[in-house]
């Protein structure tokens, strides 16, 4: 199979059932995956904070822009960096990543 899913619950009010139902789906379609919780996916890219700290900083930082912008960036790059450490060339975005 030429395709892996990266599976992220970063800001989901209830990340393990998030996580559990949507390996499920990979499991089912006998799609390989890699998940990364809140706090795995901070520490894949290097952050010192949680995503709740990041926000909390960006939106002092930044009273104008929309933080929700940080939680977008936050979850690309997880997908990237997991995307380049199973070898693939491409992303495909879906179920609710912008």
């Amino acid at each position: 199979m030429r395709f892996h899913a990266v599976i992220t619950a970063n800001g989901i009010e209830d990340e393990t059932e998030h996580l559990r139902s949507a390996s499920a789906i990979a499991d089912r379609f006998g799609i390989p995956y890699s998940s990364y919780n809140a706090a795995q996916s901070a520490e894949l890219l290097g952050f010192t904070t949680d995503l709740a700290t990041a926000f909390e900083r960006y939106r002092a930082e930044f009273p104008e822009d929309e933080a929700e912008v940080v939680g977008t960036y936050w979850v690309q790059e997880v997908n990237r960096l997991a995307a380049a450490a199973a070898n693939r060339t491409a992303i495909i975005y879906g179920f609710n990543q912008e």
